[in-house]
């Protein structure tokens, strides 16, 4: 049986049995080390290195074809 097994059962026999209601606080969980400091919330990974100046260079790229497209579009309109 698994932690997330073990969680959901804890839960659900507090809701049935004990009459629980509301969110409940595991104060081992996650969120809990979160709210004291001993972990920090999970970011996604930036590009390091060479894979940074490559993703910039890929924004600008798209950003300069949206913009000439609208340019494009607004001309051809008016």
């Amino acid at each position: 049986m698994g932690m997330m097994d073990r969680d959901w059962y804890r839960e659900r026999f507090a809701r049935k049995t004990l009459e629980i209601e509301g969110p409940l606080d595991d104060a081992f969980g996650e969120p809990a080390r979160i709210r004291r400091g001993v972990s920090k919330p999970w970011r996604p990974p930036l590009p390091r290195g060479a894979a940074v100046g490559e993703f910039w260079s890929w924004l600008w790229s798209i950003l300069s074809v949206i913009l000439l497209l609208l340019w494009g579009w607004l001309k051809w309109r008016g």
